[in-house]
């Protein structure tokens, strides 16, 4: 029996051609760059050509991506991007945003990546750039092809707890900073159980969008990487927070359980 596109081997492809295609795009910009100017950090230029690249990237493969599934399935874009659930979209949208406020104390004793950690804030203080990548071009890029592509296929070959495990980590692999990979895998499970339960890819993007929207605005704010806690500075307010975060996770994902599986 033919499996769907794409499967474990060929969506592990996938990655190393975003990896073979950055790599073509960055590495003779690399050499001129240390040629011409060495530097420890990278600069404002050097984290738009970043983000240029893996736009290119994520654009030409999921555009490869596309076209093999199209050979023996369906890939309908009003199906995809459907309003599915939308009765519950605000306590779900709710819910991702829990996510990442609930693991911020795990998150903390991790250490950063200096290079990771100063292209966000090289990205963050580009106001036009930084704002259209961040919040817009990066979730609405990888919910395409991680949950668009990668999840879609492995949700017809696997059981949905190993599909939205497996696509999740893949997802943070592709992550350079520790701290975001460690962040975004619980995240990515939280979306990807999302995705299963509704088929929603409009949905996925959202949850994604606000995330990062959060993460900009705090970043913004203070010149760098920041945590929730630091801002409020009020331990009792904190927990208080926290616990609701909690709470409106727990409500988020039952009433997601209560859902049938969205099916194409």
């Amino acid at each position: 029996m033919q499996q769907n596109y794409p499967t474990l081997s060929q969506a592990i492809f996938l990655l190393l051609r975003i990896v073979y295609v950055m790599a073509v795009i960055i590495i003779p910009y690399a050499a001129f760059r240390f040629l011409l100017h060495p530097a420890k950090y990278p600069s404002s230029f050097d984290s738009r050509y970043f983000c240029i690249t893996i736009i290119a990237a994520q654009v030409l493969i999921f555009l490869y991506a596309l076209k093999q599934i199209r050979k023996t399935d369906s890939f309908e874009w009003n199906k995809e991007l459907n309003m599915r659930a939308k009765a519950n979209w605000i306590l779900i949208l709710i819910g991702g945003l829990s996510v990442n406020f609930l693991i911020e104390p795990l998150a903390q004793v991790i250490p950063s990546m200096t290079l990771a950690s100063a292209h966000l804030i090289n990205l963050a203080n580009d106001k036009i750039g930084g704002f259209l990548y961040l919040i817009f071009l990066a979730p609405i890029l990888n919910e395409l092809l991680f949950r668009g592509i990668i999840l879609r296929g492995f949700l017809k070959n696997f059981h949905p707890a190993i599909a939205i495990l497996a696509s999740s980590l893949a997802y943070a692999v592709f992550h350079l900073s520790i701290i975001q990979a460690f962040a975004s895998i619980f995240l990515c499970i939280f979306i990807g159980i999302v995705y299963w339960k509704t088929r929603s890819l409009a949905l996925c993007i959202s949850i994604h969008v606000l995330n990062n929207a959060i993460a900009y605005s705090l970043i913004l704010s203070s010149n760098g990487i920041i945590t929730i806690e630091s801002q409020v500075r009020n331990t009792p307010i904190y927990l208080g927070i926290y616990l609701a975060a909690a709470l409106f996770l727990s409500i988020s994902l039952l009433q997601m359980h209560k859902m049938n599986e969205a099916n194409d």
